[in-house]
C-alpha cells in the first residue's frame, strides 16, 4: 500500500486481493494486508439519530479480522513519507503505468491502463484545461510536446525538459512527479491479460471505466477521476468492497431502523406541540383580552368620571343663575312697589303732615337702598365649562403595551410590565401557571406571567415623569416599627413553612372548649389562643397546646354582652378587644375578661358602625375597625375616641369590580400602614398610615397564586410577611413583603391533613394569627350554604 501525499490530501491505493504482485514492503509495511481495512471507514459517517441535528463523528463498528502487521492494527491511514520505498519500484511494481495504450509493451500486458484508449472510435479523449494526457499519447500542458511525466500535486502533464524544470523551481521541487509510461492501473493485478471492458459502467467525464470509490464522497469514480477531482480523498477499489459489504448493508439497515423510531418520535412531539401551541393560542388571546380590558375600563372609568364633573359643574352654574334670577326678580318686585308707594305719596304729599312724609321718605330710600344691595350681590358672572385636553402622548405608550413572543421556557420569567423585547433563551408562550395547592415546605413559585406585587394606585403626575418604586411593607431599616404582628410582645414573630396540623382543638358545641360557628381567632404576647365564639356569643381563650383557660360573655345587649361577636385582638397592655358585630359596637375587656368599656352604636356618622367586622392595634394603642357596610374603616384611639376614617365609597371604583369596596379583614404593617381583604371584590388595599389615600390593590378574583376568591382573616409577621385567609378557595397564602407568592397551606380535608377530622369539603378559613414561634393559627369557618347541624368530632382550630 502507498500513500500519495500533497500536505492533508491523502489517498490510499492498494493491490486487489487475490493479486500476484508479490508483497513488497519497507519499513514493516505488509501491502497483502487484508483489504477491507482500506474502506473499514466508508460509512463512518451514518447520523446518530439520539442526537438530532447532530452527525456522528465515529465510525460505525463493523466486523473484521485484525491485520497480521501491528502496523494495521494502529494506522490505516499512512504518510507517503512514511514509507521509504523508491519512487521507481513502488510505482512501477505497484500502480503500473498511466496513459499506454491497450496492449502497449509498456506495462506488461496489465488490465485496463489509465487513460487507455480501448478502440479510437469508442473511447473519448480525456482532455483538461490544464492538458491532460491522451489516450494515445500525453502532451505536455506547457510546450505542446509529448509528455513522459505528471505531477501529482499541479494535476499536471510534463514533458522531459519541463519536469526537469520543475523539479528544479523552488515552489515545486517537493512536489511528487512520477513517469507516464511506468504506472498501471490503481489495483490492478500485475502481469494479468488485458479484459475488455466495453459492458462495464465508464465515467461521464473521462470516458474511463467506473471501478474506484471515493469514501470521502461516497461516490463511484474512474480512475482518472481519483488523481484529479478527488486527489486529495480516500478512494478504494470497487473489487474490494465486497469483503465485509454483509455487515455494512447491516449497520446501515439498523441506522435505517433507529432514524425510523426516532422521526416518528418527532412527529408525536410535532403533533402534541401543535395541540399545545392551539391551547397556548387561545390562553394567550383570553390573557390579552383580559389585559387590555383594564385599559379599556380605566378609559371608561375616567370618562365617566369627567361627565359627572361636566355635569356637576353645569348643575352648579345653572343653580348659582337660577338664584341670581329669582333675588333680581324680587328685588325687580320690591322696587315696582316701592316706586308706586313713592307715586302716591308724591300725589298726596300736600295733605300729609311732616311725620308722615318724613316716614315715606325714610322707607322710600332704605328701600331703594336694599334692592341696589341686592343687585349688586347678584350679578351674573360669565363662567365657562372647559375641557382640559389628556396627554395624548400617552396613547403610543399604550399601544405598545404587553407583548407576544416565541419563547424555548415554559417558565422564563419576564418582567411584568416590560415592553422591551427579550431575546428568549420563553415559553412563555406565556402562559398562567396552574393552581398549585402545596404545603412543602418553603415552596415558592417564580412566576413570569402571574399578576405583579401591588398594583399602584395611579397619582396624577407629568406624563414622563418616571414610575414610582415598587411599594414594601416591610420593616426599614433606622425607621421605627409602627405596627407589631403581636402588639407588646417581646418575641420577633416571623412566619415559617408548615407541613401540615400539629394540633386541632374547638369542637363543636356549646360546652367549655367547644365552640359553635365561630370567625375571629387572635394571639396574644403570652401566647394564649383568644376565639369569638360567635353563635354562642362569648370569648374563650385557650393555652397555646389548646388546653380550655377561661370564657366570658352571653347573648344580650348590655356591658359584657354580645350578639354574634367577630374579629378579636389584643394591645399592648394585653386588653381583649372584641367586635360586637351586630350590636354594632366594640367593648375592650381585661385580660381576665373584665369589661372595661365600650364605643360605636348604629349609624354612618363618625363613630358609628353597621355590622363592623375586624379590628387591629397598632404600637401607639390605636383601634382599626373595619366598617363593613359602610364600606369604611375608623381609627380610634386607646380609649375609644374617633380619631378618623376612611371611606372606600366611590374611591378606586371601577366597572370590574363587583361593587363597593366591603373591607373585611385587617391588619398593620411594621410601617404602620394598614392592609385590608375586600371580601366582595376579592382583593387586598394597602391604605396609608393616616387614612388619607389607597396606596395600592392586589389580586383579583381567581385560584391563581396571585388571586382570591372572598379573601377574609388577614395579619402580617414582623418582617413584613402577609397571611391572607383565601377563604373560597380553601387555603392560606403567604406572600413576601412585596406580595410575592411565597407558598400555601391547604386547609381542606387530604391525606397531609389527617388531623382534619370531621371537616367538611366546603369549610373554610376565615380568621388567621401567628403564635410567638411562628407558627400559623387557623380558624376554620362552615359554609354558608352548609347543613346547619356540624360534625361533633369537627374541630375549628387549627394549628401548623
Amino acid at each position: 500500500m502507498a500513500l500519495l501525499s500533497n500536505g492533508a490530501s491523502s489517498m490510499q491505493i492498494t493491490p486487489p486481493s487475490g493479486s500476484s504482485v508479490p508483497a513488497k514492503t519497507d519499513n514493516n509495511v505488509d501491502f497483502n494486508s487484508n483489504d477491507h481495512i482500506f474502506f473499514s471507514n466508508l460509512f463512518s459517517g451514518l447520523p446518530r439519530w439520539d442526537a438530532p441535528g447532530k452527525v456522528s463523528t465515529g465510525p460505525v463498528t463493523v466486523p473484521h479480522s485484525s491485520s497480521s502487521h501491528p502496523s494495521f492494527s494502529h494506522n490505516t491511514s499512512l504518510d507517503r513519507d512514511s514509507i521509504s520505498v523508491p519512487d521507481d519500484t513502488l510505482f512501477s511494481n505497484v500502480l503500473g503505468a498511466i496513459g499506454t495504450s491497450h496492449g502497449s509493451s509498456h506495462g506488461n500486458d496489465i488490465l485496463g491502463a489509465i487513460g487507455t484508449q480501448m478502440t479510437p472510435s469508442t473511447s473519448p479523449q480525456t482532455n483538461s484545461s490544464n492538458g491532460s494526457a491522451h489516450s494515445m499519447g500525453a502532451v505536455c500542458g506547457r510546450c505542446d510536446t509529448h509528455a513522459i511525466s505528471r505531477c501529482l500535486d499541479c494535476n499536471d502533464v510534463l514533458c522531459e525538459d519541463c519536469a526537469h524544470i520543475h523539479n528544479k523551481n523552488t515552489f515545486t521541487k517537493d512536489h511528487c512527479v512520477i513517469s507516464i509510461h511506468t504506472i498501471s492501473p490503481i489495483g490492478s493485478v500485475f502481469g494479468a491479460l488485458s479484459v475488455p471492458l466495453a459492458n462495464e459502467p465508464h465515467c461521464d467525464v473521462h470516458g474511463e471505466v467506473l471501478r474506484y470509490l471515493c469514501e470521502s464522497c461516497k461516490k463511484i469514480v474512474c480512475q482518472e477521476c481519483t488523481l484529479w477531482d478527488h486527489k486529495d480523498h480516500s478512494c478504494i477499489p470497487v473489487s474490494n468492497v465486497s469483503q465485509g459489504a454483509s455487515e455494512k448493508i447491516l449497520s446501515i439497515l439498523e441506522s435505517g431502523k433507529l432514524g425510523t423510531k426516532y422521526i416518528k418520535a418527532s412527529i408525536d412531539r410535532a403533533v402534541t406541540y401543535s395541540q399545545a401551541v392551539e391551547r397556548d393560542a387561545m390562553d394567550a388571546s383570553a390573557k390579552i383580552r383580559k389585559a387590555m380590558r383594564h385599559f379599556i375600563l380605566a378609559a371608561e372609568d375616567r370618562e365617566r368620571t369627567l361627565l359627572e364633573r361636566v355635569d356637576k359643574f353645569r348643575q352648579q352654574k345653572l343653580a348659582s343663575l337660577s338664584d341670581q334670577m329669582a333675588g333680581l326678580r324680587a328685588a325687580l318686585a320690591g322696587l315696582s312697589q316701592t316706586s308706586d308707594m313713592l307715586s302716591k305719596a308724591l300725589d298726596s304729599v300736600g295733605a300729609m303732615n311732616s311725620m308722615a312724609i318724613a316716614k315715606t321718605l325714610t322707607s322710600g330710600e332704605s328701600q331703594m337702598e336694599q334692592f341696589a344691595a341686592i343687585y349688586k350681590n347678584l350679578q351674573p358672572t360669565e363662567e365657562f365649562i372647559t375641557f382640559v385636553q389628556p396627554n395624548f402622548e400617552l396613547l403610543q405608550d399604550i399601544r405598545m403595551q404587553g407583548d407576544v413572543m416565541l419563547v424555548n421556557q415554559r417558565n422564563n420569567a419576564i418582567p411584568s410590565g416590560s415592553n422591551v423585547c427579550i431575546q428568549p433563551p420563553s415559553g412563555n408562550i406565556l402562559t398562567r401557571r396552574p393552581i398549585t395547592r402545596s404545603t412543602t415546605p418553603a415552596q415558592r413559585l417564580n412566576n413570569l406571567d402571574e399578576s405583579p406585587a401591588w398594583e399602584q394606585i395611579p397619582i396624577a403626575r407629568p406624563a414622563l415623569a418616571p414610575s414610582p418604586p415598587a411599594i414594601g411593607i416591610g420593616p426599614i431599616a433606622g425607621m421605627p416599627i409602627l405596627g407589631q404582628c403581636i402588639p407588646g410582645c417581646t418575641t420577633h414573630v416571623s412566619a415559617r413553612p408548615v407541613v401540615g396540623p400539629s394540633t386541632t382543638f374547638g369542637f363543636d358545641g356549646h360546652e367549655d372548649g367547644q365552640v359553635s360557628r365561630p370567625w375571629g381567632i387572635s394571639v396574644d404576647k403570652d401566647g394564649h389562643v383568644l376565639v369569638a365564639d360567635r353563635r354562642n356569643n362569648r370569648v374563650q381563650v385557650f393555652y397555646p397546646d389548646g388546653t380550655f383557660k377561661l370564657k366570658f360573655g352571653s347573648k344580650g345587649t348590655a356591658n359584657g354582652q354580645f350578639d354574634l361577636p367577630a374579629g378579636i385582638c389584643t394591645d399592648a397592655q394585653n386588653r381583649i378587644i372584641v367586635v360586637d358585630k351586630d350590636n354594632h359596637r366594640v367593648q375592650i375587656f381585661s385580660p381576665n375578661g373584665l369589661f372595661l368599656l365600650k364605643f360605636g352604636s348604629y349609624g354612618k356618622d363618625c363613630g358609628q358602625f353597621q355590622y363592623p367586622w375586624d379590628v387591629a392595634v397598632n404600637v401607639k394603642g390605636e383601634i382599626l375597625v373595619t366598617d363593613s357596610r359602610n364600606h369604611r374603616i375608623q381609627l380610634f384611639n386607646s380609649d375609644g375616641q374617633f380619631i378618623s376614617r376612611f371611606s372606600f365609597d366611590g374611591v378606586n371604583h371601577s366597572r370590574y369590580l363587583k361593587g363597593l369596596t366591603t373591607p373585611r379583614g385587617a391588619c398593620f404593617t411594621p410601617q404602620g400602614d394598614i392592609i385590608i381583604s375586600d371580601f366582595e371584590n376579592h382583593r387586598l388595599l394597602l391604605i396609608d398610615s393616616m387614612l388619607t389615600k389607597v396606596l395600592a390593590a392586589k389580586g383579583h378574583e381567581g385560584s391563581a397564586v396571585h388571586e382570591f376568591s372572598r379573601p377574609s382573616g388577614i395579619c402580617c409577621d414582623d418582617d413584613g410577611r402577609v397571611i391572607v385567609a383565601d377563604s373560597k378557595n380553601q387555603r392560606v397564602l403567604i406572600f413576601s413583603p412585596q406580595l410575592e407568592f411565597l407558598w400555601a397551606v391547604d386547609i381542606r380535608p387530604s391525606a397531609h391533613n389527617l388531623l382534619a377530622v370531621g371537616m367538611d369539603e366546603k369549610d373554610r378559613p376565615s380568621d388567621l394569627a401567628l403564635l410567638p414561634d411562628g407558627r400559623l393559627v387557623v380558624m376554620v369557618e362552615t359554609s354558608p350554604d352548609a347543613r346547619e347541624q356540624c360534625n361533633p368530632r369537627k374541630a375549628f382550630i387549627q394549628i401548623y
